[in-house]
C-alpha cells in the first residue's frame, strides 16, 4: 500500500506530539502546545485503522530531514504542497516560505554512491592492453 506523502501544517493541540526530526534541537523532541508543526502523512498497512501514519515535525526539522530523503521522495517545493497553509498567519507563512526558498538551492538529494568494480583486464590503470 505504498503512496506518496502529503504535507499539512497546523498548531499542536495538546503538546504531546514529538518531532520526528533526527537533528531536532529540543532535548525531548516535544512540540509545544500551540506551536506550528508540519505533518507528513503517508499510507501504511502496518499502523492505525485508517492506514495512515502521521509524523510531526517542527518546520525547520522537516526541511532538515529533506537532506536525507531518497531520490524520488516527495518533498515540499511550494506552499501549494502544504494543506492548511492559507490558514496560517503572516509570520508563519513567511517562515514556511523562507524554508521553501532555501530548499532547492541548498539541498539536492545526493545520488547513491556505487562501488567501483575492479577491472578484469588485468592491466593497470585503464590503459589499453593492445598498444
Amino acid at each position: 500500500m505504498a503512496s506518496e506523502a502529503t504535507y499539512s501544517v497546523d498548531h499542536a493541540k495538546v503538546g504531546t506530539s514529538k518531532c520526528k526530526g533526527k537533528l531536532c534541537p529540543t532535548d525531548d523532541h516535544k512540540i509545544a502546545k500551540g506551536a506550528l508543526r508540519v505533518c507528513k502523512s503517508y499510507a501504511s498497512d502496518a499502523f492505525h485503522d485508517d492506514g495512515v501514519i502521521k509524523n510531526y515535525f517542527h518546520p525547520s526539522c522537516c526541511f532538515e530531514a529533506f537532506h536525507r530523503v531518497r531520490k524520488g521522495t516527495r518533498v515540499i517545493t511550494s506552499s501549494d504542497d502544504i494543506d492548511g497553509f492559507e490558514s496560517l498567519d503572516g509570520d508563519e507563512k513567511q517562515l514556511i516560505e523562507a524554508l521553501i526558498a532555501k530548499w532547492p538551492d541548498k539541498v539536492k538529494p545526493a545520488p547513491r554512491k556505487r562501488k567501483e568494480k575492479e577491472s578484469d583486464s588485468g592491466g593497470g590503470g585503464g590503459e589499453c592492453c593492445c598498444g
